[in-house]
C-alpha cells in the first residue's frame, strides 16, 4: 500500500484560501483496502491571522451544506502550522509513492501553498507522484457521481475514502484490480 488519497475542505478555490480540514488515507488501489488515515481541522481564526483568504461565495456555499459537514469543517482548534507538521509527519511515516486527489488543480496546489505558508519546505509529494482521479474515471468510463456513497459529503476524510472506493472500481473495470 504505497498510495494515498488526499482531500481538503476550503473557503475558496485557489491557493491562498483558507483550508478548513485535511483528510487522507493510505490505500491499495488494486484491493481498495485502507490501513492508515489522517484527519485534522484547522482553526479559522488562525488561518485568517496567517493571511489566508475567505471567499464570500464559498462561505455562502458552506452555509447550504449539511449541518454535520459544517460542524466538522469549522471545528478546527489547531493552528495551520500544527496541522501541516502533523500531516508531513504522517506522510513520511507512511512512505507514500503515489498521491491521489479529485482534480489535480485543486487539492494539491491549495494544500501545497498552505504548507509553505506554515513553514514546511515542500509538500510531501514530488510532481511525478501526483495522480488525478478524474483522469482515471474518464479512462475507465466511470461516473463517480452515481457510485454508492458512504459517510458525510464534504468531510475531507469521508470524501477521501469515497474517492478510494471509486479508484478501486476503476482499477476493477480496466482489469488491474485483484480478484476477490
Amino acid at each position: 500500500m504505497k498510495h494515498a488519497m488526499i482531500d481538503i475542505e476550503t473557503l475558496g478555490t485557489a491557493p491562498g484560501c483558507i483550508v478548513l480540514t485535511v483528510g487522507a488515507a493510505r490505500f491499495d488501489p488494486k484491493t481498495g483496502e485502507t490501513d492508515s488515515h489522517f484527519y485534522e481541522a484547522i482553526s479559522f481564526k488562525n488561518s485568517v491571522l496567517k493571511g489566508l483568504i475567505c471567499n464570500p461565495n464559498t462561505y455562502d456555499w458552506w452555509q447550504k451544506q449539511h449541518e454535520e459537514a459544517r460542524k466538522a469543517a469549522f471545528a478546527g482548534e489547531k493552528t495551520l502550522n500544527e496541522v501541516a507538521i502533523s500531516f508531513a509527519s504522517w506522510a513520511r511515516k507512511e512512505h507514500i509513492e503515489h498521491w491521489w486527489c479529485q482534480g489535480s488543480d485543486f487539492d494539491f496546489p491549495i494544500w501545497e501553498a498552505a504548507m509553505l505558508l506554515a513553514g514546511q519546505n515542500a509538500a510531501p509529494w514530488k510532481f511525478w507522484q501526483k495522480r488525478d482521479t478524474r483522469s482515471l474515471y474518464a479512462v475507465a468510463e466511470f461516473d463517480y457521481q452515481n457510485w454508492p456513497r458512504e459517510g458525510t459529503y464534504h468531510n475531507a476524510l469521508d470524501d477521501s475514502l469515497h474517492q478510494i472506493r471509486c479508484v478501486h472500481e476503476c482499477y476493477r473495470r480496466i482489469g488491474i484490480a485483484e480478484k476477490p
